[in-house]
């Protein structure tokens, strides 16, 4: 029976570690080794794991001391780690009973090197994978998984054959540093399964805990909204895409093993969709129109994003660019009616993924189709296609929502 070896980094967790160590160590799978890596607490975190230690031998409990980062934890964690395979949690997450057996299971019938699940908990994180297998050996494959798999930067819902694992996080990189791992396991990898079930659960700090003083501890992503709001180049556009030459030297290598062929394909994809991403987040925390226009109008002229947007015209997505006034106002247009959706999507509990929305209203307003010169998968193209074949409730909300703003006479 193969030992699974879960590491839990951890700093400052006390309100939720006790939930987090319950849902692993009640996995229907009990051949673990759970590594509890105290990132120099402060609180009573340390305290709460240890009383679980002494009542279950199979978490251990390893104390860095000071406080290092979770990619220092993570790569603490790794070094000590002994099982045959390799799975990360967060500190305030949990994990569903049967995610390790599920991915287990999963991964060695399909002789796989990575099980992936589907998660739950946070609209802001998408997935669109159904149950599948992707072939790293076929480029499409790899370019499929790469980016249409937002899940592909997490480490969290991932089972990994501790073998494949030949590289440790980047512990100078404090934003995405987990993405760049994944990126590097990619080098190593040739099968990986995905499971189409929420199988791990991603807690968040609300969004109407985002300006109360008393939460002591915010979230990543909450820090970052909240300097967005003093300085917009620490934000999650430009925080993403300052790690584009760290991408680059890993695409670099790949390039030079011959696992891909075209590098921009890749690295140019997160210069685009990091900034949907901080717009679902703008939305979902209620930032205000004035610093989302702001920030928009900012990262639209910048060169890596209009690079971003170059490369998709190989795939039949044209970005038409505009200046000046023009460009203030489709950027105005644009975010209304992002907002206008996400508020509509909100309170009416549909069951619409508002990122896919703000995407397809994107290509409204500054895209056009061409001729499409590559066979190779692209998201952009394929969200076109759903779009005018109404094939998906994404797009079958976009179309009915564009249909009432016209009837209201609002230019699109």
């Amino acid at each position: 029976m193969s030992k699974v070896s879960i590491i839990i980094p951890c700093y400052n967790g006390e309100r939720t570690i006790k939930r987090c160590i319950e849902s692993v160590l009640n996995q229907t799978y009990q051949n673990l080794e759970i590594l509890f890596i105290n990132d120099g607490s402060t609180d009573h975190s340390l305290e709460i794991a240890q009383q679980f230690s002494i009542k279950d031998k199979r978490l251990r409990i390893l104390d860095m001391k000071e406080n290092k980062g979770v990619s220092a934890a993570r790569n603490f964690g790794l070094q000590i780690a002994k099982g045959e395979y390799v799975e990360f949690i967060d500190a305030d997450d949990e994990m569903l009973p049967t995610m390790i057996e599920t991915l287990l299971d999963a991964l060695v019938s399909n002789d796989a090197d990575l099980a992936v699940s589907n998660f739950s908990g946070n609209p802001l994180f998408f997935t669109t994978f159904t149950d599948c297998i992707y072939d790293l050996e076929n480029e499409s494959d790899r370019l499929e998984y790469y980016q249409d798999t937002f899940c592909m930067l997490l480490p969290w819902n991932k089972l990994y054959k501790r073998k494949s694992l030949t590289v440790t996080f980047d512990e100078e990189v404090h934003f995405a540093e987990d993405e760049l791992f994944n990126l590097s396991v990619l080098k190593g990898i040739k099968r990986i399964i995905c499971v189409n079930q929420p199988l791990y659960v991603y807690h968040y700090a609300p969004a109407e805990e985002v300006d109360m003083e008393k939460v002591e501890e915010k979230s990543c992503l909450n820090k970052i909204i909240d300097s967005t709001n003093h300085d917009s180049k620490n934000s999650i556009w430009y925080m993403g895409n300052a790690l584009l030459p760290k991408r680059r030297k890993i695409l670099e290598e790949m390039l030079l093993e011959k696992q891909i062929s075209n590098m921009d394909d890749y690295l140019y994809t997160r210069a685009f969709d990091f900034y949907f991403w901080e717009l679902s987040a703008f939305a979902y925390m209620k930032v205000g129109k004035e610093l989302i226009m702001q920030e928009t109008m900012q990262i639209f002229q910048e060169k890596d994003f209009i690079k971003s947007l170059e490369v998709q015209k190989k795939y039949g997505i044209k970005y038409l660019i505009y200046k000046n006034e023009k460009l203030e106002a489709k950027v105005e247009t644009f975010i209304d009616l992002c907002l206008d959706s996400y508020e509509e999507i909100q309170t009416n509990l549909l069951d619409v993924n508002f990122y896919e929305v703000f995407l397809l209203l994107f290509m409204k307003l500054f895209c056009v189709e061409c001729v499409r010169k590559a066979m190779k998968y692209n998201k952009l193209y394929e969200l076109s296609q759903e779009q005018k074949n109404n094939e998906t409730k994404e797009s079958r909300y976009f179309n009915s929502f564009i249909e009432e703003r016209q009837k209201d006479r609002i230019v699109v």
